[in-house]
């Protein structure tokens, strides 16, 4: 596990002998370092390529404990470093947000993480939303299918996908320690909130004869709004929802929670497909 803070040969060493097949790396750990623990251990690696960052070394974070009595590397994590701060120095004081941490977005980085052969990507999405897990598992998946196909990814196509990691709520990214030591322009210093716009729909939960499909809703969309439906099979499919209906036919003026509403069908969409729109 990453909570072992395991960043180098010797370490990957003595949990070898313990019987370990696989290695998590911590997030300090950057690609050519990952490398070199796979070749000189035998072992398989996996290491972090999108998510969360914490200020502290992987598996070693005691601030939740202290503040909160909570323990951070037991998945209790309170998440203190992102709190703001009264910062005292000898000259000066300042509320800051100086332990929190920008993003991790290794999106640039994943030829150099195949052609390393690194094992698995690790995205971080503890505590995360639906909107994120589908986005980020799409976008990285679809990277990894071109390559299989096609060999190395050209910037114009990680151009697009980028704007993909861009449509859900994040701090501002950074490629953390993948090629260099993060450094303090990794600090996110200022509060956080919701930049993208996006917020998830719902879910497709049923199709019917080809001609619409049923959608759970999770949150209130008013007409007029463009929705977009995240495929399985590497599309996204836009669709401008004109008016809102529900299973009877009945025109709403909008919807509500865990309410059944109809979209138009298009080929491609699937059940459990999320749908997305902008706000």
């Amino acid at each position: 596990s990453t909570q072992a803070s395991c960043l180098n040969v010797m370490s990957g060493k003595f949990w070898k002998n313990y019987g370990v097949t696989r290695l998590i790396l911590g997030r300090e750990a950057s690609i050519e370092e990952a490398s070199k623990i796979k070749k000189d251990t035998g072992l398989e690696v996996e290491l972090f390529i999108h998510g969360s960052m914490c200020m502290a070394y992987s598996g070693n974070c005691t601030i939740s404990n202290f503040t909160q009595g909570r323990d951070s590397n037991r998945g209790g994590c309170s998440h203190s470093c992102r709190f703001e701060y009264d910062l005292k120095t000898k000259d000066d004081s300042k509320n800051s947000f100086f332990m929190s941490s920008k993003d991790l977005n290794g999106l640039y980085e994943i030829n150099t993480f195949i052609e390393s052969g690194i094992d698995s990507l690790k995205v971080e999405g503890r505590m995360k939303g639906p909107l994120y897990a589908a986005t980020v598992s799409k976008v990285y998946s679809e990277c990894l299918d071109y390559y299989k196909i096609h060999g190395p990814i050209p910037k114009e196509f990680l151009d697009q996908k980028y704007e993909e990691l861009s449509k859900f709520t994040h701090r501002s990214y950074f490629n953390g320690s993948l090629v260099t030591p993060a450094s303090h322009d990794s600090v996110y210093d200022e509060r956080e909130h919701n930049k993208s716009g996006f917020k998830i729909l719902g879910t497709v939960v049923d199709i019917y004869n080809d001609e619409f499909c049923i959608v759970d809703t999770k949150t209130k969309i008013l007409p007029g709004a463009e929705i977009e439906v995240l495929t399985f099979n590497n599309e996204t499919i836009k669709e401008n929802l004109n008016i809102i209906q529900t299973l009877d036919n009945e025109v709403i003026e909008k919807t509500h929670p865990n309410q059944l509403i109809k979209i138009p069908f298009s080929k491609g969409i699937e059940k459990n497909n999320l749908v997305r729109f902008f706000s």
